[in-house]
């Protein structure tokens, strides 16, 4: 098998900020234009009079399938809420991503396989495989029920990076062309449910998900800071996508996409000329921040949260995490919870480590530096349960991973 194509998701400036005393972690934003995806803790609670709790953030989320007139999913995202309950991110994931790489001629397992396979209960299943992310809901719609999701938003101004192309009746047909478009929720919605064909453009397979992962940032754009949709603000939301999405659209919302690399199919029984493996580390650095307590950690060593606080404007604080978890992650220590929110000093001389699980001490010491360069480490004085540790990087990891 071999690569087609290894995407990259447009840059972005990713957020959160540990508030200096009260030891909370605030909110947070991965900025795409104007949007942004929220971070924070709930707030602090005494576990005891000298040592405090500061729970990473409770975020709803959603995974949502967008499936065809024959019942195929078409395209798939995760939407969760903000920690206030108001506004949130759309996450779009590849309807033919895999969790494992087909062995030999095998066909490929993938999200759209498993839906036929299974429905929701299996698409929710394959996607956690995937990403190592639960869900609290999943649910798939059609084109119909889409449209009326989407009738709050209105008609959005959308750059398509191919055409959107669907087999129609059994007939290749080109629902949308390339380039800049104003479409109304009724031709987004069929752009999301459309099943792309590869044989009617020049273009890489692929491109579906990168249309839809251009459709959702252009349904973001239009959200803005929000609409008022009426609904209750608050994390505790009733079962049902309606019910979710009114508190979605109720305050601003940011979307993107997840880095993967395209596969051909080495089987004559895939329906599909393709599958899709995502980026690891890109899914660690968008989940960490969007919902760091429904992120797996896969391994047996520490968990811990990595902050990337550089002022910087020649610093990408997002390609800097990304090396780092690539470290941690190679050595086996999982990273459950990432911020990059620019501080306003910027990072320290030195990277800091707090250790908040003491049996995490002789880790911090002894294998942080060998993956992040030169630490400070000391004593945390608070909780953040399912943490062991917290890394704020400074100039040293910068030395570290040769940033200029």
């Amino acid at each position: 098998m071999t690569s087609i194509s290894a995407r990259r998701s447009r840059a972005t400036k990713i957020g959160a900020a540990a508030a200096v005393g009260t030891i909370v972690i605030a909110a947070g934003s991965l900025v795409l234009g104007a949007n942004m995806i929220y971070n924070s803790t709930e707030g602090n609670t005494a576990s005891a009079p000298e040592r405090r709790s500061s729970p990473l953030p409770a975020t709803p989320n959603l995974l949502l399938g967008i499936v065809t007139d024959d019942d195929a999913l078409a395209s798939a995202a995760v939407l969760t809420l903000s920690p206030n309950g108001a506004g949130g991110s759309i996450v779009s994931i590849p309807a033919n991503g895999a969790p494992v790489r087909p062995s030999g001629d095998a066909p490929a397992e993938t999200l759209r396989t498993a839906y036929a396979d299974g429905a929701d209960a299996a698409l929710g299943l394959a996607a956690t495989s995937m990403l190592g992310v639960t869900f609290d809901q999943v649910v798939s719609i059609d084109v119909d029920e889409l449209e009326v999701l989407l009738q709050p938003v209105g008609s959005v101004d959308v750059d398509l990076p191919a055409d959107v192309v669907s087999d129609i009746g059994g007939s290749p047909s080109v629902l949308g062309e390339q380039g800049p478009n104003e479409l109304d929720p009724d031709a987004v919605a069929e752009a999301l449910g459309a099943r792309f064909v590869g044989d009617v453009t020049d273009a890489d397979p692929p491109v579906a998900d990168e249309n839809a992962a251009a459709l959702w940032d252009a349904i973001a754009d239009s959200v803005g800071g929000g609409l008022d949709t009426g609904a209750a603000v608050g994390v505790d939301v009733d079962n049902g996508v309606t019910n979710f999405v009114d508190r979605l659209w109720n305050g601003p919302v940011s979307s993107r996409g997840i880095a993967s690399v395209s596969f051909e199919s080495g089987s004559d029984d895939d329906e599909d000329d393709f599958y899709v493996m995502v980026q690891r580390s890109d899914v660690v650095l968008v989940f960490g921040q969007v919902s760091p307590r429904k992120l797996a950690a896969p391994f047996d060593g520490i968990s811990v949260r990595l902050i990337v606080p550089f002022a910087d404007e020649d610093v990408s604080n997002a390609e800097v995490a990304t090396e780092a978890i690539n470290f941690l992650l190679f050595a086996n220590i999982n990273v459950t919870s990432v911020s990059t929110a620019g501080a306003e000093d910027g990072g320290p001389d030195v990277s800091r480590v707090e250790v908040v699980n003491a049996d995490a001490e002789p880790t911090a010491k002894n294998t942080l530096p060998t993956l992040v360069g030169d630490v400070e480490v000391v004593d945390a004085g608070y909780e953040i349960p399912g943490i062991d540790v917290v890394i704020t990087l400074g100039d040293s990891a910068l030395a570290f991973y040769d940033v200029d």
